[in-house]
């Protein structure tokens, strides 16, 4: 587990992000980043970043421009977390 006050670094520092994918075993870009967004993931080397915006925008997390702009910067935009396995089994 990597926890950012225990490496001294956090999201969005790429090297955050990087030592959770070491401490996995995970090369970059063999990851994906899913979540509701923050932005700077692509620069963490991450292969897939995923946009959970359906939820951001249920709970008031983001509102439609900010969703819009890390739409921008995503590989996907889900409206839930449910469409994530979909998502990763590719084209049928």
């Amino acid at each position: 587990m990597c926890v950012s006050c225990f490496i001294g670094r956090a999201k969005p520092d790429p090297a955050a992000c990087g030592s959770v994918l070491a401490a996995l075993g995970v090369e970059e870009g063999r990851a994906a980043f899913v979540a509701h967004g923050g932005g700077g993931e692509r620069r963490a080397s991450f292969g897939l970043v995923v946009l959970v915006s359906g939820l951001a925008l249920r709970r008031g997390l983001r509102d439609q421009e900010r969703v819009a702009a890390l739409a921008g910067e995503a590989d996907a935009d889900l409206a839930g977390v449910e469409d994530l396995a979909a998502l990763l089994a590719g084209p049928r």
